[in-house]
């Protein structure tokens, strides 16, 4: 699957209140879809999703960072894991390990990914 595909399939699969995570307390819902406008970190307006983490705090996840997780995780086996986004995005998983969960479960959904034991292997 190509990165085109694969963005085709979140786009299509990825919709503002989804559930990512049934097992979690509050669910993960995506609260933003694209066109929503990343603001923290350095996103400068980028298309993001939003996603509520717990009762009061979220993430986001700009287009680029699904992307570059794809394409690095491509290039390493096809396995995204923590390793994977620590090796791209390190501020942000030191700060919330969230972003590593909600990812994988965002390809996992979207179909292009399948979970396996410590992370996601790409279709």
């Amino acid at each position: 699957m190509t990165w085109e595909e694969a963005s085709i399939e979140i786009t299509k699969s990825i919709t503002k209140g989804l559930k990512l995570d049934k097992a979690a307390n509050y669910g993960r819902p995506v609260l933003e879809v694209p066109p929503f406008p990343g603001t923290t970190y350095d996103f400068n307006g980028e298309d993001s999703y939003k996603v509520r983490i717990g009762s009061d705090s979220h993430i986001e996840i700009p287009i680029s960072m699904l992307r570059n997780c794809f394409l690095t995780a491509r290039e390493n086996g096809g396995i995204y894991n923590t390793s994977t986004l620590y090796s791209l995005y390190p501020e942000q998983v030191k700060k919330h390990g969230g972003y590593v969960h909600v990812i994988g479960r965002i390809f996992e959904i979207a179909g292009v990914a399948n979970k396996i034991k410590g992370g996601y292997a790409l279709r």
